[in-house]
C-alpha cells in the first residue's frame, strides 16, 4: 500500500515519508496545489504534512477534508491538524510565545481509537508552531485526544470522518512514540 504525503511546502515533509518508509509503507509525496483532490481519491492513507501560513492558504487541502471519501483515513501533523479544526468549524489563535524546535510534555487522553491510545499518559514531543486551536472554538465534531500541561490542544480526531490530527512533529527525534503513532494509524 502507498501512502500519499500533501507536502505543504515544508522541510519536515521528507522526515515524515522516511519514518513512514521505516514502517514499511511507500511513500507518494505530492506537492500542494491544483489536482489534490483527484490524485488523493486512489488512497486509502493520506497525510496533511506541516507548512507555513494557516489553513485559509491552503484551500484544496481544506476540500480534501470535506471531500470524505468512503475508505479514506487521513492524518494531520501540525498545519495538518490546523487544517482538521478550521475544516470543522473551530478558530485558530496566534501564541503568545512561538514554539520552534522546543520539547513539551503531551498529556494523552489515551482516548479509544486514537493512535496515542495505547502510549504512556505523558511522553515528550517536538513542537514547531506559532498558530494553535482555539479550545472554546471547538465543535462537537472534534474530540481532542491531547494537550500541554497550559490547555494548548496538541491531539483532535473527528467523531464521524476517519480523520485524526496532532500538533505536535511525531517524526522528529525530539518526539517519543513517533514511530508508534505513525504504525498505529498505518495500520487502522
Amino acid at each position: 500500500m502507498s501512502v500519499l504525503l500533501v507536502d505543504h511546502n515544508d522541510s519536515f515533509t521528507y522526515n515524515i515519508a522516511h519514518l513512514i518508509a521505516s514502517c514499511g509503507y511507500k511513500t507518494d509525496i505530492f506537492p500542494y496545489g491544483p489536482g489534490l483532490l483527484e490524485r488523493a481519491r486512489g488512497y486509502k492513507k493520506v497525510v496533511l504534512s506541516p507548512g507555513p501560513g494557516v489553513p485559509e492558504n491552503y484551500p484544496f487541502s481544506l476540500q480534501l477534508l470535506g471531500q470524505n471519501t468512503p475508505g479514506q483515513d487521513i492524518f494531520g501533523i501540525c498545519l495538518g491538524m490546523q487544517c482538521l479544526a478550521v475544516y470543522a468549524g473551530a478558530t485558530l489563535f496566534r501564541q503568545p510565545n512561538v514554539r520552534h524546535g522546543e520539547e513539551e510534555i503531551i498529556h494523552n487522553y489515551k482516548v479509544e481509537n486514537s493512535v496515542m491510545h495505547h502510549l504512556d499518559e505523558e511522553f515528550n514531543a517536538a513542537l514547531y508552531h506559532s498558530w494553535a486551536v482555539e479550545a472554546s472554538s471547538l465543535p462537537d465534531s472534534l474530540k481532542v485526544t491531547a494537550a500541554t500541561s497550559q490547555g494548548v490542544i496538541m491531539g483532535l480526531m473527528h467523531r464521524a470522518q476517519s480523520i485524526e490530527a496532532v500538533q505536535f512533529h511525531p517524526e522528529s527525534i525530539l518526539s517519543e512514540h513517533g514511530e508508534t503513532m505513525i504504525q498505529n494509524w498505518l495500520k487502522a
